[in-house]
């Protein structure tokens, strides 16, 4: 009989460890092996548990909505077009769903946007960008645009200096190749 070397035992033993032992087997040696019963999860998906959430708690869908727009904290918005929005009044809950842009926030352009709307109060609209946090906001926005040109511009010009230093051909080198030879 020949002696298996301790290399191989131990090579066994490792992939004895991996698949799991002899957990699969019911009886002992040459019996058959035990089937794997596969649980079949009821997989859903995360738009159907929104949705049924929002049934339990009878929110309403409201259909005739262009943009929604939800200013974070800082400089940043999330501006939706045509999302889905649902609202339930009795639990005080709003759910907007659809696809989303980050943007910064412009404050010329929300007036502008504000100024093109029948429902908007002209007056109000004018009382409330002739107030002076407004306005410092306005040229705060204003500096912050003409900064990032003015970086833009520097970057411009150093691209252009580190392009004119690089230096003209004054000889072919192929002409200097035959030449060695």
């Amino acid at each position: 009989m020949e002696k298996i070397s301790p290399e191989i035992l131990a090579a066994r033993a490792k992939l004895k460890e991996k698949m799991g032992g002899n957990l699969r087997q019911i009886g002992g040696k040459g019996s058959a092996r035990r089937k794997i019963k596969k649980v079949h999860k009821n997989s859903i998906s995360n738009e159907k548990k929104i949705n049924l959430i929002l049934k339990k708690i009878g929110a309403s869908y409201f259909g005739d909505v262009d943009e929604i727009c939800i200013y974070k904290a800082g400089d940043t918005y999330l501006e939706f077009k045509r999302p889905k929005l649902s609202a339930s009044l009795q639990s005080n809950t709003y759910v907007v769903t659809g696809k989303f842009t980050e943007q910064k926030i412009d404050i010329n352009k929300i007036f502008e946007g504000l100024k093109g709307n029948k429902n908007v109060d002209m007056n109000l609209l004018e009382k409330i960008k002739n107030d002076p946090n407004i306005k410092s906001l306005l040229k705060e926005n204003e500096a912050n645009k003409k900064e990032n040109e003015q970086e833009g511009e520097e970057e411009q010009a150093a691209d252009m200096v580190e392009n004119a230093e690089v230096p003209d051909l004054v000889e072919n080198f192929e002409d200097v190749s035959k030449e060695e030879k």
